[in-house]
């Protein structure tokens, strides 16, 4: 199963489990790689393990960068919900 049809299935799950933070992650990321299906014209075929990994390694590092942010504002609640997102998103990353 590739990184699209497990994050699918998760999205299933956590509608099933009204888990609503996963429910948002699971749809952004869902978003993220078919816009890049649309960017790199693979629509058809889809999106290759190591492109669909660069995108999820661009989500974390954008919630990395807001954390930064809501940090430096002193939104502690905020930095909480990226955090939260980021434990999530990591969780589908590759072993290295």
């Amino acid at each position: 199963m590739n990184l699209k049809e497990t994050i699918n299935q998760d999205l299933k799950d956590a509608l099933r489990n009204k888990e609503e933070l996963k429910v948002s992650v699971f749809r952004m990321l869902l978003s993220a790689l078919a816009n890049k299906e649309i960017e790199l014209m693979k629509k058809t075929q889809g999106l290759s393990e190591e492109e669909a990994g660069q995108v999820l390694k661009k989500e974390i590092k954008n919630r990395k960068k807001s954390i930064e942010a809501f940090q430096q504002g002193g939104r502690e609640d905020l930095v909480q919900k990226e955090e939260k997102e980021k434990e999530i998103l990591e969780k589908y990353l590759p072993p290295e």
